[in-house]
């Protein structure tokens, strides 16, 4: 006997503070007398009073032969969690150290497939580019001054390093060339729209050099203005919470035809190049760290 069951919708919703559980779009073949059995496609929803809530999609299951054989693939699982808050990320040290020169790269990515002839076809895959910077420390002295409290500034960025896990952590990093913008053009107004992405243009003003920027400075007073009109802070949020997506939000639609422009500071948000760097001593209590490299990320 051959049985199929396809696009089957199961909810079962318990009772007294039982797991609620949904499956959706599950397929089940139950193959032959050996009891082969697949399922694939299953969306499992299990939604427990006691947190936290997991939740499974795209989950393909085969159990083949008598012998049972599993394999599972695309399996995708979400805990869903009670009072999750995203902090702001760790800022980058500013140091007396750092020398010149500092290198500082915009990197495109592009494909390109050349044919015999020579001609090419070219594909872009990301419309702004990340960025690099070469930084270098010539002196970094390894001796408290004032409170011993006061880490040094080898212990600073050492510190730093270590606290990020080498390249696996994502930080806010101040470009001491492109940290601030001064009525920056964000959009004009439709009427409808209350969301909008911050932006900053590092070009000509034709709008070259136009990117999201990476996490709002909140040292630096933030303005926002319609067509040149200061608006007062109560009539919009600052949304900060997710690098790379910095947003501001009307509590109410503007009339449509406005210019929108703000002044505000801001980060890079950045991670470390490389998981390895070395740092040379080279007199007693004073070191040195010949490049490290930062670069941007898209969120």
């Amino acid at each position: 006997m051959a049985v199929r069951v396809s696009q089957d919708v199961i909810a079962s919703l318990s009772i007294a503070n039982l797991a609620h559980t949904r499956v959706t779009q599950i397929v089940i073949d139950v193959m032959g007398q050996g009891g082969g059995v697949r399922v694939s496609q299953a969306a499992l929803d299990v939604l427990t009073e006691a947190e936290p809530r997991p939740r499974v999609s795209q989950l393909a299951l085969t159990v083949l032969s008598q012998a049972v054989g599993v394999r599972t693939t695309q399996f995708v699982i979400s805990i869903l969690v009670w009072n999750h808050e995203v902090l702001m990320p760790a800022i980058y040290p500013t140091l007396p150290g750092l020398t010149y020169s500092v290198i500082k790269r915009p990197k495109f990515y592009t494909g390109i497939g050349q044919s015999a002839s020579g001609r090419e076809v070219r594909v872009a895959y990301a419309a702004n580019p990340l960025w690099e910077w070469d930084l270098t420390y010539n002196y970094l002295p390894d001796e408290q001054t004032g409170s011993s409290a006061t880490p040094s500034d080898l212990q600073q960025i050492l510190g730093f390093y270590l606290s990020q896990s080498g390249a696996f952590g994502g930080f806010l990093f101040q470009d001491p060339d492109d940290n601030a913008v001064t009525e920056q053009a964000i959009g004009t107004t439709d009427g409808t729209t209350t969301i909008w992405t911050l932006v900053r243009t590092y070009g000509g003003s034709d709008g070259t050099g136009t990117e999201p920027i990476g996490y709002v400075n909140s040292g630096v007073t933030f303005n926002l203005y319609l067509n040149g009109a200061l608006q007062s802070g109560s009539t919009y949020d600052v949304l900060d919470t997710i690098p790379v997506n910095q947003q501001i939000r009307f509590h109410s639609a503007p009339t449509t035809g406005q210019a929108i422009t703000a002044s505000f500071g801001y980060y890079y948000y950045c991670r470390f190049q490389d998981d390895h760097y070395e740092f040379e001593k080279f007199y007693d209590k004073l070191w040195s760290l010949a490049k490290v490299t930062l670069m941007s990320l898209r969120g």
